[in-house]
């Protein structure tokens, strides 16, 4: 059942504000409760509702410490987890990674994002204190001929929305199939001015995958199984901003590598603040390769895939 926004405004003030019940709102506003759940949960995902809790810090200094010691990342921020739901983790994480990200940003800089589902989830949950004068663009290319959603648009659309910035985000795929095609990208006016921006870019803020089949570069249909399977014979353990890693941290300028869309690995060294996010303890693998390989000065990471990342 529809309802007026004036009605729906009327029914969060009951419930937040005057701390009514929702069987209580239901009888008063002549709607079912479940109505009334249904109307306060939407309300949430559309921005209308921001709770905020005023709770101790939640940090595990010992499990900080112990990767900054056997990594040598200058920050780490890990996140207790308290209750074992990964949008309740991923919400947690957000909170320390938003503060970070705020401190270090300025008015006039370019912050570069990758895709995937990890900083999709958490564009939801940025806690910021107010706009900035900050432009956000994508990493990499993103768009797929299936129809799975790499959450690339998403993405920069909801750190934009938040910051109230200007965001861009690149229309292409992840990979190209040739050079010919790369080439063409590579010398269109409006694809040059994307490339730019990640150029200038300050901050690049991105999580890892892993090469399996529940990998979203698999699952966009980017590889073959038996292509996954041949990628993983020569040593490759996953991928950062959709380009592969080895086991040891170092790539290959060739083959795949190249087809690639977006920023290289050797532009994301040299990126002042490369912040990092894995919120998945099986992703703890290809993270110490991202570490061992130099591409990460502030991980942002929660408890149980701290403990995997520390494991001999």
């Amino acid at each position: 059942m529809a309802v007026s926004r004036e009605q729906l405004f009327r029914i969060l003030k009951e419930h937040y504000i005057l701390d009514m019940s929702q069987k209580e709102i239901a009888k008063l506003e002549k709607l079912s409760t479940a109505t009334i759940s249904r109307l306060i949960k939407e309300a949430k995902t559309q921005g209308y509702v921001k709770i905020e809790l005023n709770l101790p810090d939640n940090s595990v200094p010992e499990l900080e410490k112990r990767i900054r010691d056997k990594y040598g990342v200058s920050f780490v921020s890990v996140t207790r987890v308290q209750v074992e739901n990964q949008d309740m983790i991923i919400h947690d994480v957000a909170q320390p990674f938003s503060d970070y990200l705020y401190s270090i940003m300025r008015d006039g800089d370019v912050i570069g994002l990758s895709w995937g589902r990890t900083l999709c989830k958490m564009a939801l949950d940025l806690h910021v204190k107010e706009p900035r004068d900050v432009t956000f663009v994508s990493l990499s290319g993103g768009v797929t001929m299936n129809v799975t959603e790499t959450g690339v648009e998403q993405t920069v659309r909801r750190f934009a929305s938040a910051f109230e910035a200007q965001g861009f985000a690149f229309p292409l795929p992840a990979y190209l199939s040739n050079e010919l095609m790369k080439e063409a990208v590579m010398s269109d006016d409006q694809f040059l001015e994307l490339f730019e921006m990640i150029r200038k870019a300050q901050i690049a803020v991105f999580s890892v995958g892993p090469l399996n089949t529940s990998s979203l570069l698999y699952e966009s249909g980017y590889f073959s199984y038996e292509e996954m399977e041949e990628l993983i014979s020569r040593g490759f353990v996953g991928d950062i901003c959709g380009r592969l890693i080895r086991s040891d941290g170092k790539f290959e300028m060739e083959g795949e590598y190249t087809h690639s869309v977006g920023i290289t690995l050797e532009e994301l060294k040299k990126k002042p603040h490369k912040m990092c996010v894995v919120v998945q303890p099986e992703k703890a693998k290809v993270l110490s390769c991202a570490l061992l390989g130099g591409f990460v000065d502030e991980l942002f990471i929660d408890e149980r895939t701290a403990e995997q990342l520390l494991k001999p």
